[in-house]
């Protein structure tokens, strides 16, 4: 039986009773929650009813049925069923659930300390966990819960509360870790966080995001990554001893950090790092440092192993005015952050999109890629400057970017026009704080995990 939130509306007429143990089946049973954009109030009220009725059904079958669950996530539970979750529902989930192997309790509302308290028995079964946004935890109690489950590869506390520099200190049992999640967690984890991790996973850690941790993670956690988690040859003795055989850094996630690019560069230039998904939006750079960036690319192992990237527009713009590198050719999903959404003539931005989409038509950056992110800050309102604003005289030259791209489309043949999917999504710097949310934004790349598609890098 598996429990996880799709796309599609909530079916609860359609599930199969579960009364018996004689009537339990090999096929596994679905059950669907998903908030579909823009739902009205009577969707969210189908959804709390739906919620329930699982609850209902939870505490009312017998213990082989409850067997039968692998995969159980609460991430799209509407809010106003806080109140509807019994204290015991954690512990019950992790005792009678004896094949659980992926729980995600994101955001967070509906566990509190009550339910963690509750659970004091190891679990070592699970080998995913999701406490992402989960505020019922204290610096003390957070690695005793993390205690109970010794066999855990993948594991999110992104803006779980508890987290501190020394979390990892006092966790030895965490030794199974393949993918970590530290978003928003600024001074909270420091480089002396990543040191640690990295000289106790070694190469077995392929899957790290620590965006938003601002500048408490600095280059020295690029240092230890490089030091301690790139995948080496094995050394062979006469002794028994343990050999790391691991994939070394495929996802890496330190979008709004304080690493520099050049230090970026210097990770990308390793022929034994091969990542697959990289997010380094919002990172400190300067003008020199985008070509050196672009140039390490070409000249090390990830070219040929990138599907997913997220660069600042002003860093992948170094790349189109000096031509240095064609996009990897393995990539599936390109994001620009931060593109400017109006500019001045001469349209140097619409200029660089242009030629971006023109070159994945046929051109040399032709590749895989379907998917091309524009996150860009919203349009400037006048009725939100308020009353101290400076009125600016309108030159009359300003150019929506957005707009031109669309009419230089319009110009263009079907046949000469990239098929793929062009995705805007504005309002991602901050303005309303999009970039705090704990949900992946349009092109992050490092979503949350999937439970029908988890892949071990």
């Amino acid at each position: 039986m598996s429990f996880k939130p799709l796309s599609g509306p909530v079916h609860t007429g359609t599930l199969p009773p579960l009364i018996a143990p004689q009537t339990v089946s090999p096929i596994p049973i679905r059950l669907y929650y998903h908030s579909v954009a823009g739902s009205s109030a009577n969707s969210r009220v189908r959804l709390t009813a739906g919620f329930q009725l699982f609850l209902k059904t939870f505490y009312s079958v017998d213990s082989p049925l409850l067997i039968l669950i692998h995969h159980l996530s609460l991430h799209d539970i509407p809010e106003s069923v806080y109140a509807a979750v019994p204290p015991d529902f954690l512990d019950r989930t992790l005792s009678q659930c004896k094949n659980l192997q992926h729980l995600d309790l994101s955001p967070g509302f509906l566990i509190s300390y009550r339910h963690i308290s509750a659970v004091k028995t190891f679990h070592a079964q699970l080998t995913t966990l999701s406490l992402a946004g989960v505020q019922a935890f204290s610096p003390i109690t957070l690695p005793e819960f993390l205690s109970l489950f010794p066999n855990l590869r993948r594991l999110d506390l992104s803006g779980t509360s508890g987290v501190s520099p020394t979390l990892f200190d006092s966790l030895p049992t965490l030794q199974s870790l393949t993918s970590l999640r530290l978003r928003h967690q600024p001074y909270k984890i420091t480089d002396s966080t990543i040191l640690q991790l990295a000289k106790d996973l070694g190469s077995n850690l392929a899957d790290l995001d620590l965006s938003f941790a601002g500048k408490s993670i600095t280059d020295a956690s690029i240092l230890a990554l490089e030091e301690f988690t790139q995948a080496k040859p094995p050394e062979y003795s006469s002794q028994a001893q343990p050999v790391d055989i691991g994939p070394g850094p495929r996802a890496l996630g330190i979008a709004y950090t304080s690493i520099p690019i050049a230090s970026i560069s210097r990770l990308l230039r390793s022929d034994m790092i091969h990542l697959v998904a990289l997010d380094v939006a919002g990172v400190p750079n300067v003008p020199n440092s985008s070509v050196e960036f672009w140039e390490s690319l070409r000249q090390g192992g990830s070219l040929r192993t990138l599907e997913k990237l997220r660069v600042d527009f002003a860093l992948f713009a170094a790349n189109a005015g000096f031509n240095i590198t064609p996009l990897p050719p393995l990539l599936t999903e390109f994001t620009l952050h931060n593109v400017p959404s109006i500019e001045s003539s001469p349209p140097r931005v619409t200029r660089t999109l242009t030629m971006l989409l023109t070159d994945l038509k046929g051109g040399e950056q032709s590749s895989q890629m379907r998917v091309l992110n524009l996150e860009m800050a919203p349009k400037e309102d006048e009725q939100m400057l308020g009353m101290y604003a400076i009125e600016e005289v309108d030159t009359g030259d300003e150019i929506d970017v957005v707009e031109e791209i669309k009419r230089w489309k319009r110009k263009l043949a079907s046949d000469r026009v990239w098929d793929g999917q062009i995705r805007v999504m504005r309002d991602v710097v901050g303005i309303r704080e999009y970039a705090q949310e704990f949900t992946s934004g349009v092109g992050e790349v490092l979503p949350r995990w999937d439970f029908d598609g988890l892949s071990s890098f």
